[in-house]
């Protein structure tokens, strides 16, 4: 077997099936000794993403949700961070900008930032999307270009029947379209609009996305990771459980 490799006999743990993992990190800055620490985690394909960003802050992060995806796997996989091999490939153009997976295809993966809250969501067997995004500092103008961006005609008609503030219906909205196309792995490689969600959000619900090649049938529904976030899960098919845990990334494990 290959340095870095892993499969169902080897791994140290696997979530069992219907659950969904959820590992959550917080932190606004670290200082170069960190930096430093985080960057010896990450291969060379990602050394070389992270250095083609232009913003420094950009660059800084990109390296902690490569890092702590790294971190979090290291426990399930009972490798060191740097060992572990992770794909990005799109499953619509084959760019590394995909859903990351790990190449023994042992785990699933999906992660999120917004703020100073990474997340990382871990299941087995079926793929997964995860989604956040901060309720803090939202202009008037953001929450509106999310809603124009996002929002079908058929769930515009629908507002009047839904119960939340505006800022926090909107956001909902977004993550929940998010998860699903991050379940997806395709991004916003599909408009966000080809999702189209039912009233009121919050509660599970199936939905049917066409990716041009296919209809696909996804769960999705809202997570509870704080009061200054609103954010989604999606996965490929129904879960009873979702464990949420809390990691520091420059913890040797979580």
């Amino acid at each position: 077997m290959e340095a870095g490799c892993t499969d169902m006999k080897t791994a140290r743990f696997i979530p069992p099936d219907g659950q969904i993992d959820v590992w959550t990190a917080r932190n606004s800055s670290y200082n170069a000794r960190d930096v430093a620490v985080m960057s010896e985690t990450l291969s060379m394909s990602e050394h070389a993403e992270v250095q083609r960003l232009r913003v420094h802050q950009h660059r800084i992060h990109r390296l902690l949700s490569r890092a702590l995806l790294r971190r979090v796997l290291s426990h399930y996989a009972g490798l060191p961070p740097q060992a572990l091999e992770i794909d990005r490939k799109c499953s619509q153009c084959a760019i590394p900008h995909g859903r990351p997976h790990d190449r023994s295809g042992v785990w699933q993966m999906s992660v999120t930032h917004s703020g100073d809250l990474w997340a990382v969501a871990v299941t087995s067997n079926y793929p997964v999307g995860l989604d956040a995004e901060e309720l803090e500092g939202r202009t008037v103008h953001h929450v509106s270009r999310l809603a124009d961006e996002s929002f079908t005609p058929l769930e515009r008609e629908a507002l009047p029947s839904w119960e939340p503030p505006a800022e926090h219906l909107v956001l909902q909205h977004w993550t929940h379209k998010e998860a699903v196309l991050k379940c997806l792995g395709t991004g916003l490689t599909i408009p966000i609009q080809s999702v189209q969600l039912l009233a009121p959000l919050g509660r599970r619900q199936q939905v049917s996305v066409d990716t041009g090649s296919e209809h696909k049938s996804l769960y999705v529904e809202s997570l509870d990771i704080g009061q200054l976030w609103v954010s989604a899960l999606a996965c490929a098919a129904p879960w009873h459980r979702v464990v949420v845990r809390s990691v520091s990334i420059l913890d040797d494990a979580p």
